[in-house]
């Protein structure tokens, strides 16, 4: 009896699994704050589908553009004894270009660089910087390199491309929190009046 409802369990299961829709990755375009989630995902659906090498190096190519598909390329045209070594070499190429840490903080730096120059009353642009300062503030522990926004040489380029209200603004706390703290201002603050 007990066997019989541990199989209905299981086709039961299983019948659910195949009704979801099938889960694919986000095409990989070089994003570099982008490459862990979309490698993830791709990796969890070689591993769901038990892929050969042969279509994971397929699969990889369909799943990316830009200049990661052109390295996916060169990697297929090379003729290899061993795919599942060429694979690994080539995880590991674009781990070194797109998965780095340094890129990956160097990518955040120049985001936050960039997105901060938008009009005084432009307030998508503005929520889209909110949106891109928690980003980093959630990945500071991972990226030990935006540790470097805690520090007024780093923030200052960011807060000139600001617009003037919310620059007068950011030195009117910056001026409240030194006459009360004798810490530097850091970058939560920073990204939470934001």
């Amino acid at each position: 009896m007990g066997a019989i409802a541990t199989t209905n369990e299981k086709l039961t299961a299983s019948l659910a699994k195949l009704s979801l829709p099938k889960c694919h990755p986000d095409v990989f375009c070089g994003d570099a704050t982008m490459f862990h989630p979309w490698k993830s995902a791709f990796k969890g659906m070689a591993e769901s589908c038990n892929v050969t090498p042969e279509n994971e190096m397929n699969y990889l190519c369909m799943y990316t553009t830009g200049e990661p598909r052109k390295l996916v390329n060169s990697y297929r045209k090379r003729r290899h004894k061993d795919l599942e070594k060429l694979l690994m070499e080539l995880w590991m190429e674009l781990e070194k270009r797109f998965g780095n840490v340094a890129v990956i903080t160097n990518a955040f730096l120049t985001r936050l660089r960039e997105s901060a120059r938008f009009g005084e009353y432009d307030k998508k642009k503005l929520q889209a910087f909110s949106d891109l300062c928690s980003d980093v503030v959630s990945q500071v522990s991972q990226l030990p390199g935006l540790a470097c926004l805690n520090y007024p040489n780093a923030i200052r380029p960011i807060l000139y491309n600001l617009p003037e209200s919310l620059r007068n603004r950011w030195e009117e706390e910056e001026e409240e929190f030194y006459s009360h703290q004798s810490k530097i201002h850091n970058y939560n603050f920073f990204s939470t009046h934001y």
